[in-house]
């Protein structure tokens, strides 16, 4: 059995769309860059995670659509491992971008100044911020931790 041209032109051209949609990185129920921009702030699932010196911080992230962000009282370990002293908590500014690595959404954010929390030297990039589409709601997360302990903190847009 042999296929007409026009069936074979049609075959062709829908494997090279899918191949063309799976290299730029666009998959069903992803979130599209131009969702994100806004004001993220942590629910108050999350919140109780925290410990009660930090419950009450403004953890929130504000995204621009050029692609710079800023972060306010954010819990440290969205940067670093817990520490015993210090602030427990970092704000600051950067850039911002989606990646597709292995199939996932992950935010890469690169911080160009900390006003406070900084550990280290700037510029200093992250990509443990996830993102997804659950129903019609999107939502940030990271874990503390390994993922299986279930610590995920979230946030939701305004």
């Amino acid at each position: 059995m042999t296929m007409r041209r026009p069936q074979l032109n049609c075959l062709l051209t829908s494997v090279a769309a899918l191949a063309i949609l799976s290299a730029s990185g666009c998959r069903r129920g992803w979130v599209k860059p131009e969702e994100i921009p806004g004001t993220w702030t942590m629910n108050q699932t999350s919140r109780r995670l925290l410990s009660p010196e930090t419950r009450n911080a403004a953890a929130t992230f504000v995204f621009e659509a050029n692609g710079n962000f800023s972060v306010t009282e954010v819990p440290e370990d969205l940067l670093y491992p817990p520490s015993n002293s210090g602030p427990k908590l970092i704000s600051g500014a950067g850039t911002w971008k989606l990646i597709y690595p292995n199939d996932q959404q992950l935010f890469d954010l690169s911080f160009k100044t900390m006003s406070l929390g900084l550990r280290g030297t700037l510029p200093y990039d992250t990509m443990i911020l996830n993102v997804e589409r659950k129903n019609s709601m999107v939502t940030l997360y990271y874990f503390q931790d390994d993922p299986d302990l279930g610590r995920r903190f979230v946030f939701e847009k305004r």
